[in-house]
C-alpha cells in the first residue's frame, strides 16, 4: 500500500533490499515448514542475518499476519525500531497454489469485486463468473479478519498509489505520524463513494485511458481528509508542502501547458526533505511538458504570473 511513498520513507534511513520468501522457498535457499510459527522464525532469522542492510521484506502466503508476527519477533529478539508495515491485498488468481489454499472459501460477491477489475459490465459476464467459479476466482472475496475490517483496502492503495507521483511530501508527512491505517479510516466512507461511483459509470468510461479525469475522481476521495489537515495542523509546514504537492496535480489535470510561479513563506525544498522551517520568500516554477510538471526554484524578475 503506497508502494513507492513507503519505498521512499525506508530509502530516506535505511539501505532497503527486498526479500521474497516465496522466491526463496521456491529456489530451496530456505524451506517453509508446516508449522507457521516455525516460518515466523525462519523469516525473522534470515532478516536479521541481512542486518543492517535489509529492511524491506514480503511473503505472499497469510501476508498481513506473517509480516505482523514476523516484526513482532523481529523486535523482540533484535529491536531495530520497526515503525512501517507495507500491506498489499491478496487477488485469487484462477490456478495458483495460493488459491486453491482458499478456494472453498471463495464466494461471488458485486459490492467486494476488486477495484482493478472495473472494466466490464458485470451484468453481462456475471452468469459466466458464477458458473465457472476455477476459471473466474479472481472475481471472487472469501472472509478474513483484514478483508472483513478494511472492505476497501484495494481502492485505498489504488488512492495512495495515484497520488504519489503529485503528493509525495504530502502522504510522507501523514504517513510518517498517522499510519496507514489511521488515514485508511479517515477517508473509508470517500473509498465506499469512489467505489459505487465507479461501479455506475458507463463501460465506455471505465475503460477510458484518460488519465486526469481519473486522477481528479481519485483525489476527490482524498481530498476531505487532506485539505482538513491543513486546518488541524496549523502549521506552515504542512500548507506550504500541501501547497507545493497540490499545485502540481493542478498543473497536471488542467492541462494548459503553461508557466505558473507561486510564491512560499519558507524554503520549500528544506521543508520536503528535512521539515525544518527556514522562514524566507521562495518561488517556485512549475512547467508542465506533455504529461510531466516539473519544479524549478527562480527569482521573482523570472516569473510569468505569480500567485
Amino acid at each position: 500500500m503506497g508502494q513507492m511513498i513507503l519505498r521512499d520513507i525506508l530509502c530516506e534511513y535505511y539501505d532497503v533490499e527486498c526479500i521474497n520468501f516465496d522466491y526463496l522457498n521456491k529456489q530451496k535457499i530456505i524451506s517453509y515448514s508446516e508449522k507457521y510459527q516455525d516460518n515466523i522464525h525462519l523469516m525473522g532469522d534470515y532478516i536479521l542475518s541481512k542486518c543492517p542492510d535489509a529492511v524491506g521484506f514480503y511473503t505472499i502466503s497469510n501476508a498481513f499476519f506473517s509480516i505482523i508476527s514476523i516484526a513482532q519477533y523481529i523486535k523482540k529478539v533484535c529491536p531495530l525500531g520497526i515503525t512501517d508495515l507495507q500491506l498489499h491485498k491478496f487477488m485469487p488468481l484462477p490456478g495458483t497454489k495460493e488459491t486453491a489454499r482458499v478456494f472453498e472459501k471463495l464466494y461471488f460477491d458485486e459490492r467486494m469485486i476488486e477495484a482493478t477489475l472495473n472494466n466490464y459490465s458485470f451484468e453481462d459476464i456475471k452468469d459466466i463468473i458464477t458458473k465457472y467459479k476455477a476459471a473466474f476466482t479472481q472475481y471472487y472475496t472469501f472472509d478474513s479478519e483484514v478483508r472483513n475490517l478494511y472492505p476497501r483496502f484495494d481502492l485505498f492503495i489504488e488512492v495512495m498509489s495515484s497520488l504519489s507521483d503529485f503528493f509525495k511530501g504530502t502522504l510522507k508527512f501523514l504517513v510518517k505520524q498517522y499510519g496507514f491505517i489511521t488515514i485508511y479510516r479517515r477517508i473509508e466512507t470517500n473509498l465506499e463513494d469512489l467505489f459505487i461511483e465507479s461501479q455506475n459509470r458507463e463501460i465506455t468510461d471505465r475503460v477510458s485511458v484518460d488519465k486526469r479525469k481519473r486522477l481528479a475522481r481519485i483525489y476527490k476521495a482524498a481530498s476531505d481528509f487532506l485539505e482538513s489537515e491543513i486546518k488541524k495542523q496549523k502549521s506552515i509546514l504542512f500548507s506550504s508542502i500541501f501547497k507545493y504537492d497540490y499545485n502540481k496535480m493542478k498543473c497536471y489535470i488542467d492541462n494548459k501547458q503553461t508557466v505558473t510561479i507561486l510564491k512560499f513563506e519558507i524554503n520549500i525544498r528544506t521543508a520536503i526533505q528535512t521539515y525544518d522551517i527556514k522562514p524566507e520568500c521562495y518561488y517556485v516554477k512549475y512547467t508542465q511538458i506533455g504529461d510531466k510538471v516539473y519544479t524549478t526554484h527562480v527569482i521573482p524578475r523570472a516569473c510569468h504570473s505569480i500567485i
